[in-house]
């Protein structure tokens, strides 16, 4: 960067704004207001707005003339002919503009409210010629919001170098960004005529002009995003020779900017180059026709080659693969690889070569020579494609769709990129689901193993919509289970050959509307059927529209009615109460698990046990129905938490168990046995040790609750100690041992049939990570991160070690495609104790999962880097982990490691974690679900 000038004093300077905005426009009256007020909002007072119109043919004249005569700040330039970019009416703006700053504004986005102002201060403060300010995409038909570029933006500096900071260059937009005006004058800054994708020549010759750029975290752009049937954006027209010419050429001269700058600027600009700027037109190609894919290969071959192996090789995998294609012209091949690298999934073939892996698009190619370039980038770790089968990212597409009668038939193809499924398939199904996952129909489909890919066909039934006011969309999903037993379930997505899918509506009122079930999908995307409503149909729901209209007041009032008639409503608890007046049933036993999100833990066991010893009995659960907890329990009633068939259970069942609580609604009447068995050991601090339950009401409602525990399962006298004072609890103890841990000390689990369900390589040793809730993730099945980083973990651990993951059922974790081979999600499994019988060490924080797994006395390490605030700022612990803990508690990076590989290699525990079981675990015998049962059943109940 140069060195810096000063604006020099000029006379009038006090009536000068601070800021002049340009706002370019092109027939775009419908958004321009909006743009044009978001700047005369601003709290900033002394800017001017000029509105620069690239020869409108709509209205854009009048609107600024009205916009004008409300702000005395807004003037108007109009160019004599339309540019056909935003170049052109830019720099005219800036000729024009005052201001001892400028801005640029399109006219379909907005500011900010306080975007100049935070900018200018930070440009007073700072000296800075340049300041820049946070993005955020505004998806304008869904309102989510997403910024761009966030981590730019995580805190303020100032960049006197683009050396010292060379991630800034992702940051291509200009309109984010105040500039000094006389800097930009005196360096002769414009932004380029002729050719689209002018931010990107502007602002990489403002990164290597500027004096210095201060960045600023504040939020100060609104990037609106339309869908692009509504309005084609310039990105949005990529499949044209003009837009492909126009970025190369940008590209060209963003080049030439940075050859000024070092090494570590023009290897990110190569990174920027291959996975941004080309993958927009690659990722395009691999559905688009012949023709247009030769010419896009064609066209930024000599820009993959200008980016230089190194930067390929960089790359993950499939990236990698698909510019080996580019550089060797393999159209068909670079199709493959994209599939790949836009979604995930696995394509194309793995051989075996030596001690690596390498990648072909198509079954029987040759891979390139030992010791070439294009070998190094096709060849991957063995580990990346030795994925255990649960979690290998098969593409699934759909090829065609036939009428079958009443059905159909979808005939597809899956990828078998390694020849597992060839050679170990047992069954493969086409299942259809609702978005919460319930399974409403299940499709066997006949299969072929041809090469690379499995092809299949299945038939399945029209969909049928459940009344006039659903929409809800359908998800067909491919199951595959190997003669093992493990099974895996990815998305169906639409090949890029495949006919519009297109399906009748199965149900009685579909029929009589004309309505039909539509794919709605980009290719290779996942796809889904929704409702498309005919003509006929959209006239019923519009008369309905109307009459609802019309009667809104009646509408308001029986929206109320209909709540009062929810089974958690006025009715629903009216209609408990009568039915607690009915009789009980008393051969009728219900159970919930987790508030009905499983059908496992200590409820399970008891469960068990009482159909050992009373098969006569009716069993019901709570779980969704159609979900994979319900058909574990099969075949017990099902009924969904909540309902009408709940609300009945709850009145008249004569046993309860349970593992958590029941609703705030529930009374417990006489006769109903009630088992609380609690789903874990406490570290953390629960009921009235919690802060919330300071509160009285709080307080009573709880030992409310608890009053109706009939029988509480105490696993040993530490939880006797804690949990039932903290609760208030004063029925009937049922000392010691936990239900759920009777599998696990009688040692019935099948640890090797568990493997072959995981998929787990032979003689790998496994690492279970299990965390407790995190109350500050935010919503329910929130993302929440993993507190150590998976490649450092494959550097550090790696080897023959697979590290299985899983999350609390209020939380869950994203695990990237390319740790799959090293790391495989278990949360969904449906049974802990499992993975605790195949885990040779654990690791976890504060999660009651420590007391269980102690009793194999095998290796426990607690990672707590957050230990002091969690201890001291959010819920608090029974005793000082940090001392009581059974094996080691580490609360850095750098200490974690070394501490999981001493518990892989040592496999022994030593005298703390003795003292830990005898302290704080569970007294077990392996019979506590046979008492409990048989609490149930005692006479005197």
């Amino acid at each position: 960067m140069t060195a810096a000038r000063r604006e020099p004093a000029e006379r009038g300077d006090e009536a000068r704004p601070d800021v002049t905005v340009v706002v370019i426009s092109f027939n775009d009256a419908e958004h321009l207001a909006d743009a044009v007020r978001s700047v005369t909002g601003q709290t900033l007072k002394n800017l001017e707005v000029i509105v620069s119109d690239d020869h409108s043919t709509d209205g854009t004249p009048d609107l600024v003339a009205t916009l004008a005569a409300e702000d005395a700040r807004v003037s108007y330039q109009r160019l004599p002919q339309n540019s056909g970019g935003c170049g052109a009416p830019r720099n005219v703006g800036l000729s024009h503009a005052r201001g001892r700053y400028v801005m640029f504004l399109d006219s379909d986005d907005t500011l900010e409210r306080h975007a100049c102002k935070n900018l200018l201060l930070a440009a007073e403060a700072t000296g800075a010629d340049v300041v820049s300010g946070k993005t955020e995409r505004v998806e304008v038909d869904t309102g989510v919001r997403s910024p761009w570029y966030g981590n730019l933006y995580a805190e303020p500096r100032v960049v006197r170098s683009l050396d010292e900071f060379p991630e800034l260059l992702h940051d291509t937009v200009s309109t984010n960004k105040l500039y000094r005006r006389q800097f930009l004058l005196d360096s002769g800054l414009q932004f380029p005529e002729g050719i689209h994708y002018e931010d990107l020549v502007f602002t990489a010759r403002l990164y290597t002009t500027a004096p210095s750029i201060a960045i600023i975290p504040e939020l100060v752009y609104n990037w609106h995003v339309y869908a692009s049937e509504v309005r084609r954006s310039i990105t949005n027209q990529r499949m044209s020779e003009r837009n492909l010419a126009d970025r190369l050429a940008a590209l060209d001269r963003v080049a030439e900017a940075y050859a000024v700058c070092g090494p570590e600027v023009q290897a990110e600009q190569a990174r920027k180059v291959l996975t941004h700027h080309l993958r927009l037109y690659l990722n395009d190609m691999a559905a688009a026709d012949d023709a247009w894919a030769h010419a896009v290969v064609t066209a930024i071959r000599p820009y993959v080659a200008a980016a230089g192996l190194p930067a390929v090789a960089a790359l993950t995998p499939f990236e990698r693969f698909l510019y080996a294609c580019v550089l060797d012209g393999d159209v068909d091949g670079a199709r493959q690889a994209v599939v790949g690298a836009q979604s995930g999934a696995m394509t194309g073939r793995f051989t075996r070569a030596g001690s690596a892996e390498v990648w072909t698009p198509r079954e029987g190619d040759t891979p390139p020579p030992e010791g070439t370039a294009e070998r190094d980038l096709l060849t991957v770790d063995p580990r990346l494609v030795r994925i255990p089968h649960p979690a290998m990212p098969y593409c699934h597409e759909v090829v065609s769709v036939r009428h079958s009668g009443l059905g159909y038939v979808l005939d597809g193809v899956t990828s078998d990129p390694v020849g597992r499924l060839e050679a170990e398939l047992a069954e493969l199904v086409v299942e259809v689901r609702t978005p919460s996952g319930a399974v409403l129909a299940r499709h066997p489909a006949t299969t072929e193993a041809t090469g690379s890919v499995i092809r299949w066909s299945a038939r399945i039934d029209a969909p049928a919509r459940r009344g006039l006011r659903e929409w809800e969309p359908r998800t067909p999903v491919v199951v595959t289970r190997l003669a093992s037993g493990s099974v895996s379930t990815g998305p169906l997505r639409a090949g890029r050959a495949a006919n519009q899918l297109a399906l009748r509506d199965g149900s009685a009122l579909g029929r009589a509307l004309g309505d039909r079930w539509v794919l709605e999908t980009e290719p290779y995307e996942p796809i889904e059927l929704r409702i498309e409503a005919t003509r006929r149909g959209h006239a019923v729901r519009a008369a309905g529209k109307r009459a609802e209209a019309a009667l809104a007041p009646v509408q308001r009032l029986a929206a109320r009615g209909r709540a009062a008639l929810e089974p958690t409503g006025p009715l629903g608890r009216a209609a408990y109460a009568a039915l607690r007046r009915l009789p009980l049933e008393e051969d009728l036993a219900f159970f919930e698990s987790y508030l009905g999100q499983s059908t496992q833990d200590s409820p399970r066991q008891v469960y068990e046990a009482l159909r050992r010893l009373r098969p006569d009995l009716t069993f019901a659960w709570s779980a969704e129905p159609g979900s994979p907890a319900a058909r574990e329990v099969a075949p017990s009633h099902i009924v969904r938490r909540g309902s009408w068939g709940y609300v009945r259970m709850l009145a008249r069942a004569r046993y309860l168990v349970d593992n958590q609580s029941f609703p705030r609604y529930f009374r417990k009447r006489p006769g109903q046995v009630y088992l609380q068995t609690w789903h874990g050991i406490p570290l953390k601090r629960l009921g009235l040790d919690e802060v919330q339950f300071f509160d009285p009401e709080q307080r009573s409602r709880l030992r409310r609750n608890v009053r109706a525990w009939d029988g509480l399962v105490v696993p040993g006298p530490y939880f006797e100690r804690v949990f039932v004072p903290a609760f208030d609890f004063r029925g009937d103890l049922l000392r010691y041992g936990s239900p759920r841990n009777d599998p696990l000390v009688t040692e019935a689990i099948d640890a090797a049939r568990v493997r072959a369900l995981l998929d787990l390589p032979d003689g790998a040793r496994v690492v279970l990570y299990a965390p407790t809730f995190r109350e500050r993730v935010g919503r329910r099945e929130s993302v929440a991160r993993l507190p150590f980083q998976l490649d450092r973990w494959i550097d550090e651990i790696g080897g023959d070690v697979v590290l299985l993951v899983r999350s609390h059922y209020l939380n869950r974790f994203e695990i990237p495609a390319r740790f799959q081979g090293w790391c495989l999600d278990v949360s969904r499994h449906p049974d802990i104790n499992e993975l605790y019988a195949v885990a040779d060490v654990l690791v976890t924080d504060y999660s009651s999962v420590m007391f269980d797994y102690a009793l194999l006395r095998r290796p426990i390490v607690t990672f707590a880097p957050d230990y002091d605030d969690y201890v001291l700022s959010s819920r608090g612990t029974y005793f000082d982990l940090r001392t009581e803990a059974p094996g080691d508690v580490v609360e850095t990076e750098d200490e974690f490691y070394p501490a999981v590989r001493r518990g892989l290699d040592d496999g022994e525990v030593g005298p703390q974690h003795e003292l830990f079981v005898e302290r704080y675990c569970g007294i077990e015998d392996g019979k506590a679900a046979d008492r409990a049962a048989g609490y149930l059943l005692e006479p005197t109940r």
